[in-house]
C-alpha cells in the first residue's frame, strides 16, 4: 500500500476553539489513579487498589447528570494498578494490568476486572498472559486488545464468545493501541502493525514523522498518533490510506488525549507544573486552536459521551481531587423539544458538532441518539423552522418548515446502540431544487426521521437543532 505524506501547517487560531467548558458534577470519591471510558450513555471511572487506597468504580449517568459509586472496597480479590488498560465492549468495561503500590508502583499486575453495566456487577476475569505495568487497551469489533510496551504479545477478549486468547506481534511491544472500524493499530516507536478483525490479516506501516507514538486515538475514519513531549502528530485517514502531519503548539507530558467529534484535545499536563492550556487539533481542517481547563491539572484521564469530553484525575494524580471538567463540542442550539417517545420508551435526540464555517471551510457532523436498535432513517434540513404534528401518521412531529431537503442518499442504520451519524458535505447540501452550497451567515435547521415498530410499523422524528454557519 502506498502511503502519502501531506504536511499541513500548524495553524493556531487567534481565539479560543468552538465548544464550551464547564465544571461537571464532582466524583463522589476522589480517585488516586483513575482510568476512564464510556459505555452506552455512561462514563465509567475506575480507580486503582494498592493495599492502602480503596479500589473504586464510579459511574456517571448521562440521563440523570449524576455520579454513583458502584464499588468501593479496600480488599478486592485482585489488585489493579496505575496506568491500567481500560476499554468497553457491549455492556462491559474491562480494566486490566497497571502498576500497583506494593513495591513502589513498579510491580506489574496481571489482574483483570470486569464491570457489567447491564447488571451493575463487578467480577474478576482470568489473569493476563503476562503482567503489564503500563497497559494499553482498545476495542475492535467485539474484541478488546490489551498490550504493553514490554511484551510482543497481546491478550484478546472476544465478547461474542467470552473467550480469551493470546496473539503475537512482530513488534517488541505496544506503546499505544487505537482502532478504526474493524482495524486495530498497534504502535511501537515509529512502527505500526495493523490487525484487521474482519479478515484476521496483519499488515505493517510506519509513522511518517512521529518517532515515538506514546498516545493514539481515533475519530471517524482517522487514527491520530502523537508524541506530546516532542510535539509531533501524525494523522492517518483510513478512508484514503493517506497521512498528514503537524506540530502541536506546546510540548507537554501527563496530558489527556481525547477525541470528540472531529477534534483531538490535548488537555492539561506539563513537564513540571500543572497546566490549564488545551491544544485542540481539528482533524477535518488541520487547524489548531486553544482552549483552557477551568482548573490547572497535571495528570488527567478522559472519556467521551456524545459531544462531551469528560476530564477526571488521571494516573498518579497527586492531591486526589474529585474535579470533573467537561468540554462540549456541540454547535448550534436544540429546539422543538416535543419529540415523541419511541419504542425504547424515550425520545430520540439530534446534536450537531464540529466547526461551523461555511462550505469547504466548515465541518459539521449530525448525530442522532436514543434511536431504536437497527432503525433505518435519514436526516432532514431546511432554512426554516416549523411544526407539523404527526405528518403522514407518524408518531413524531416535523420541526422543519418551508422547502425541506432530505439526505435520502445517506440512509442510516442505527445499529445495536441506537446511534446514527452523518458528516455533512456543506458544499453539496440537498434541497428540493438540487444541491446547494451553505453560505456564510446562513442559518439551517436539521432533524432526523426514522422507522420504528411501536407496537406496529410506524415512523418518528428526533427533536431538532439550528446552526448558524460563519
Amino acid at each position: 500500500m502506498k502511503i502519502l505524506l501531506r504536511t499541513l501547517p500548524a495553524l493556531l487560531t487567534a481565539c479560543h476553539a468552538f465548544g464550551q467548558w464547564s465544571m461537571g458534577p464532582s466524583l463522589p470519591l476522589a480517585p488516586f489513579s483513575a482510568s476512564a471510558v464510556n459505555v452506552g450513555d455512561k462514563v465509567v471511572v475506575a480507580d486503582e487498589w494498592d493495599g492502602a487506597w480503596p479500589y473504586k468504580i464510579q459511574v456517571y449517568d448521562g440521563q440523570t447528570d449524576a455520579w454513583a459509586v458502584v464499588q468501593s472496597s479496600s480488599n478486592p480479590s485482585v489488585p489493579i494498578g496505575s496506568w491500567a488498560g481500560i476499554a468497553a465492549v457491549g455492556s462491559k468495561v474491562l480494566i486490566a494490568g497497571g502498576a500497583f503500590g506494593g513495591c513502589g508502583f513498579i510491580c506489574p499486575s496481571d489482574a483483570v476486572m470486569i464491570y457489567d453495566d447491564a447488571t451493575g456487577s463487578l467480577s474478576s476475569g482470568p489473569p493476563l498472559s503476562v503482567a503489564r505495568r503500563e497497559c494499553q487497551a482498545a476495542t475492535v469489533g467485539a474484541k478488546v486488545l490489551f498490550g504493553s510496551w514490554d511484551s510482543s504479545t497481546l491478550d484478546v477478549y472476544d465478547d461474542a464468545t467470552g473467550v480469551w486468547s493470546v496473539v503475537s506481534s512482530s513488534l517488541p511491544g505496544a506503546e499505544s493501541i487505537t482502532s478504526i472500524g474493524s482495524r486495530a493499530f498497534i504502535s511501537s516507536g515509529s512502527s505500526i502493525e495493523v490487525y484487521d478483525d474482519a479478515t484476521g490479516a496483519w499488515t505493517a506501516m510506519s509513522l511518517p514523522t512521529v518517532a515515538w507514538a506514546s498516545e493514539s486515538v481515533s475519530t471517524g475514519s482517522k487514527a491520530v498518533f502523537a508524541s506530546p513531549f516532542l510535539r509531533e502528530v501524525d494523522v492517518y485517514d483510513g478512508s484514503t490510506g493517506t497521512w498528514w502531519s503537524t506540530l502541536m503548539p506546546t510540548a507537554r507530558q501527563f496530558s489527556a488525549m481525547v477525541a470528540v467529534g472531529s477534534k483531538v484535545l490535548f488537555a492539561g499536563g506539563s513537564p513540571s507544573v500543572a497546566e490549564s492550556r488545551v491544544d485542540i487539533l481539528d482533524t477535518a481542517t488541520g487547524r489548531w486552536s486553544v482552549g483552557a481547563l477551568p482548573t490547572e491539572r497535571r495528570s488527567l484521564t478522559g472519556a467521551v459521551l456524545g459531544t462531551r469530553a469528560f476530564f477526571c484525575p488521571g494516573p498518579r494524580s497527586y492531591g486526589m481531587d474529585s474535579i470533573v471538567e467537561i468540554y462540549d463540542d456541540a454547535i448550534g442550539s436544540p429546539y422543538c423539544a416535543a419529540a415523541a417517545p419511541n419504542s425504547t420508551g424515550s425520545p430520540a435526540r439530534i446534536t450537531a458538532q464540529g466547526f461551523p464555517g461555511a462550505a469547504v471551510q466548515g465541518y459539521a457532523l449530525l448525530r442522532a441518539t436514543g434511536l431504536p436498535s437497527h432503525s433505518v432513517g435519514y436526516f432532514l434540513n431546511s432554512l426554516s423552522a416549523g411544526f407539523t404534528a404527526n405528518p403522514g401518521g407518524s408518531q413524531g412531529h416535523l420541526c422543519l418548515g418551508g422547502a425541506i431537503g432530505r439526505y435520502a442518499g445517506s440512509l442510516f442504520d442505527s445499529g445495536s446502540d441506537g446511534v446514527a451519524a452523518l458528516q455533512l458535505e456543506l458544499a453539496r447540501t440537498p434541497t428540493p431544487s438540487g444541491l446547494e452550497m451553505i453560505a456564510a451567515g446562513e442559518t439551517w435547521y436539521f432533524q432526523a426521521w426514522y422507522r420504528d415498530t411501536n407496537p406496529g410499523p410506524t415512523s418518528n422524528f428526533t427533536d431538532a437543532v439550528v446552526v448558524t454557519f460563519q
